[in-house]
């Protein structure tokens, strides 16, 4: 109920009061880079990790007929997508959205529905003029998969590597064809899962956890991080535990504590860390034969529930197992990934192998660049007072401490990470980098606890100085959503191009809070470079047509377009089919705020059509399937 009835309030608003909310939003759509200071009593409040379960099948009514909420800002953004399986990602957020050269894109993420018997891949493409239809079901044929990880194929195709078995589906042409359907061949003792992969040309790199511990463990430890190669576009495989992965170095990873760097100037990069071991950086220059191991921070209890016997571990602070990399034009390696503080007491609860106790409010986001010394503390005051803490939680209220409104523990949503967390890292031809993360807005409750919010920030000299912190999910319509779980496209042009997963309720019903099912849509959002970090009185793009969506789609009886714009401005709709023949057009004034036009569409023959409006500054194209 609550769900409906916050939408049907935003919606109420944005009508009659968006121009307001826009300005007012606008003016506080930036935020310095000073740091606020967190309460003591947070500081230092821990509580126990609950194991990754799922419960039951109660589903709660879910309205798909009006996009769930758009924000009123100049982020382009769209709905292409939606899932009932919320849980994107264990920690770091994979690459799961790529911008080609041709200004087509492909996207992919975890879809499920019901009990999740369904679970698996859900792809999206944009074929330069505009997305598919919303897919209503998973891209595999049979095989229950999920957390699929999506790269280019050869000269022209696409490649998805799912889990679990690994499960690959790929084709010779993106966007268009039938995919096939493969499984990678386990190595002995090992059952893969949580895959990372990138590509060069039909070359494949793969990083995956072994998921051997209910085999006896692999090669001497609990879980491996396992390197596979193809170079025959995955017909057949290798599968090597590079040196300094081994048990000699490590015990367990755990899954998605991993990720890789776009291939660049020859170099393969990917950079691991988690909760319980050293975070570090693996790099080849060979194509994946050799690599070179870089630690960036040594943890100072490494692997205690896995050692023989277990120990006692209070470890002050460590790597939150969510982190990201990415090349500049030399081939140097940039990292950025949230700092948590843990601890773990093997007599606290000894039947629950792996149980350990976090501190929720511990918040940050560390920075490191090839070069760099090693961390030898990862206290967030440490990092910040050394220069390489470049994101926290902001201080929205200007009251000059964080979370002073807070009454219970219970009002943060419990994603096992750092306050600050989720971190993608795109270093652009310019060599400029770009960090969007996902974090708390102190000022937006839902009545039981706070939103997540995605945020950005940029640097244009290395990584040396730091933007101002812009919110990116702000605005009318996206203040009361919870968005979390970004992607961003490695690739990129003018703008950063990204994936979220939005919804009405703060946390997640397969794990941590375990809230009910709810609908969670996947919107693809594209952000002028210039825009993050730089104030309102500066974007060109304010001052035009932000969004136009189609709803619902398919259509049957009507279709509602649907338009924001903080200026009032002309327009022409116009309803075509794929051969170009016109069916419907019509000059709309679309106001300050938002503005609909409902079409009927009963008497159309079915198929597909080509939705477009036309405004002095922009054309919108978007595909309209009638049924």
């Amino acid at each position: 109920m609550f769900y409906i009835f916050a939408k049907t309030i935003k919606k109420t608003l944005m009508k009659k009061h968006v121009l307001f909310i826009c300005l007012v939003f606008l003016a506080v759509v930036l935020t310095a880079q000073q740091r606020a200071q967190m309460p003591e009593k947070l500081k230092n409040h821990s509580e126990r990790a609950v194991m990754v379960k799922y419960s039951g099948d109660e589903i709660i009514p879910v309205n798909n007929n009006y996009p769930q909420g758009l924000s009123t800002k100049a982020f382009y953004e769209e709905v292409i997508g939606n899932s009932q399986y919320d849980l994107q990602s264990n920690a770091a957020v994979d690459h799961r959205i790529r911008l080609y050269s041709d200004g087509t894109i492909g996207a992919t993420w975890t879809y499920g529905t019901g009990t999740f018997s369904d679970r698996g891949t859900g792809y999206n493409y944009f074929d330069g003029t505009s997305w598919g239809a919303i897919p209503s079901s998973r891209l595999e044929d049979s095989v229950r998969t999920g957390w699929p990880s999506y790269a280019p194929l050869g000269a022209t195709g696409e490649i998805v590597i799912a889990h679990t078995p690994l499960h690959i589906l790929k084709r010779s042409t993106k966007g268009t064809g039938v995919w096939e359907e493969s499984d990678i061949v386990n190595p002995p003792d090992a059952s893969l899962t949580w895959p990372r992969i990138v590509t060069v040309g039909d070359t494949i790199h793969i990083i995956s956890n072994t998921n051997s511990s209910a085999s006896g463990g692999y090669q001497g430890m609990k879980t491996a991080l396992l390197y596979s190669r193809s170079v025959d576009g995955g017909t057949t495989w290798s599968h090597v535990l590079p040196a300094g992965m081994t048990s000699a170095e490590m015990l367990s990873i755990g899954g998605d504590n991993y990720a890789w760097a776009e291939p660049k100037a020859g170099t393969l990069a990917f950079v691991v860390g988690d909760k319980w071991g050293d975070v570090f950086l693996m790099k080849s220059t060979d194509g994946g034969d050799n690599w070179t191991k870089t630690v960036i921070f040594p943890h100072p209890i490494p692997d205690p529930m896995w050692q023989t016997p277990p120990v006692f571990a209070d470890t002050t602070y460590v790597c939150d197992g969510a982190l990201a990399v990415d090349l500049d034009n030399s081939g140097n390696a940039h990292v950025v990934f949230g700092i948590q503080r843990v601890l773990y007491d093997p007599l606290e609860d000894p039947t629950n192998e792996g149980a350990y106790s976090y501190f929720p409010f511990t918040d940050g986001i560390a920075y490191w660049k090839e070069g760099d010394a090693q961390f030898s503390d990862l206290n967030p005051d440490v990092v910040y007072a050394n220069g390489k803490l470049i994101a926290w939680i902001q201080d929205v209220d200007g009251s000059g401490v964080i979370l002073d409104n807070l009454t219970t523990i219970d009002e943060f949503a419990k994603y096992y990470l750092s306050l600050s967390s989720m971190p993608q890292l795109t270093v652009d031809d310019n060599n400029d980098l770009y960090l969007v993360f996902v974090s708390p807005n102190e000022t937006l409750f839902s009545g039981t606890q706070f939103y997540n919010h995605v945020w950005a920030r940029k640097s244009t000299d290395g990584g040396t100085t730091w933007s101002d912190f812009s919110e990116i999910t702000g605005g009318l319509t996206h203040e009361y959503s919870e968005c979390v779980f970004p992607s961003t496209s490695k690739t990129s042009d003018n703008y950063i191009h990204m994936m979220v997963q939005v919804d009405e309720e703060p946390g997640l019903h397969v794990r941590g809070d375990e809230d009910l099912v709810t609908n969670n849509e996947m919107i693809y959002f594209r952000i002028l470079k210039t825009d993050i970090g730089t104030t309102s009185a500066d974007i060109a793009e304010y001052n035009t047509v932000n969004i136009v969506q189609v709803y619902p789609n398919p259509a049957v009886d009507f279709v509602t377009i649907y338009a924001v714009s903080p200026i009032r401005t002309d327009a022409v709709v116009r309803i075509t089919t794929i051969t170009g023949q016109t069916v419907f057009t019509s000059q709309l004034t679309i106001n300050a705020g938002s503005t609909e036009l409902s079409v009927p569409v009963d008497g159309f023959a079915h198929g597909m059509y080509i939705v477009t409006v036309e405004t002095p500054n922009k054309v919108f194209n978007q595909k309209l399937i009638i049924q």
